[in-house]
């Protein structure tokens, strides 16, 4: 996606929502992460927390049923095992998306 565009004609952002449907789901490509991010309701200002990793895309518009692929790219050594808070501007809640750790160098020398 080069960009996106939404017009507001009664005035942004949209009214806060309880439950936006919001799913995630994060995948290890390499040293980075991709997070895959779906929503039911319209997401305003989605904001992708991911310590230690910083988003290819953050405070972006999600709208219903269509998804959204960002990638985390590390800000030094990529973390073993990584929480991801998603957060809304009109969503009154927030999701954790967690990552499967990364077998030891150990673990993958004896597979």
């Amino acid at each position: 996606i080069v960009s996106d565009a939404f017009h507001f004609p009664l005035g942004a952002p949209p009214p806060v929502v309880h439950d936006a449907g919001l799913s995630a789901m994060l995948e290890r490509d390499g040293s980075e992460l991709v997070l895959d991010v779906r929503a039911e309701a319209f997401v305003y200002g989605l904001h992708v927390d991911a310590p230690g990793m910083l988003p290819d895309d953050d405070y972006v518009p999600l709208e219903p049923g269509a998804a959204r692929r960002i990638v985390l790219h590390p800000r030094g050594e990529s973390p073993a095992a990584l929480a991801v808070r998603l957060s809304a501007a009109n969503h009154s809640g927030s999701l954790v998306v967690r990552s499967s750790p990364i077998p030891s160098r150990e673990a993958r020398a004896n597979d």
